[in-house]
């Protein structure tokens, strides 16, 4: 987990605590809630695709980690917050797919990084009775702009609750659920930068685990 995300817990509220990726461990008793973290990129067999070559591939061994996390984390009812490849993968072991490069589909220039780095953004329309519209307190929402890979076929049980002008998914959430929610975008650089609506998310975690 990066620094961003630790800090953003920290602001909140809450007490981060940093899970090392490994076969055999499992998630800690004492956990009440869960960030799980952007990466790079899982592996595209689990929706029966080959590797594209604009992919860069995660640490297998952090992949099924943080597959038996998101398992464990929905049996337990654990209240999570995905972030980036953190929500593809609770997407992923709901049975859904990604799309593995936006720039085949003409979305490049939206959602690529630029050479501005975190600083670019790109607006978000967020479903208005979604747990995230609720949470932020808007139906709209700039974010930053750094993925190549999306949510294509949306996981069993899960909805769409932000999607981008050119109908990118950009978060996901279980509405049968509490709190569980994943986003595209880094809402926690956003976050330590004092943008409050994207504070709001940790917010809302740190209180849905408490």
């Amino acid at each position: 987990m990066s620094y961003a995300c630790v800090e953003a817990v920290r602001l909140a509220g809450g007490e981060p605590v940093l899970l090392p990726f490994h076969d055999d461990l499992e998630l800690p008793s004492f956990v009440q809630g869960i960030v799980f973290s952007g990466g790079n990129d899982p592996d595209p067999a689990a929706w029966g695709e080959e590797w594209h070559p604009a992919c860069n591939q995660v640490d297998p061994k952090r992949e099924r980690h943080e597959r038996s996390l998101v398992t464990e984390a929905e049996r337990r009812g654990i209240p999570a917050l995905g972030i980036c490849f953190g929500m593809q993968i609770m997407n992923l072991v709901r049975g859904g797919s990604l799309i593995q490069h936006l720039g085949d589909l003409g979305r490049a220039e939206l959602h690529a990084r630029q050479p501005e780095g975190w600083s670019k953004r790109h607006d978000v329309a967020l479903r208005p009775e979604s747990l995230l519209a609720k949470t932020c307190g808007v139906v709209a929402l700039a974010v930053n702009t750094s993925h190549h890979q999306s949510v294509g076929r949306v996981g069993e049980g899960l909805v769409a609750s932000a999607v981008a002008q050119d109908t990118t998914v950009e978060a996901i959430e279980d509405p049968t659920k509490p709190f569980w929610l994943g986003v595209q975008w880094h809402p926690e650089r956003q976050s330590i930068e004092g943008e409050s609506r994207q504070a709001a998310l940790f917010e809302a975690l740190v209180r849905a685990a408490s």
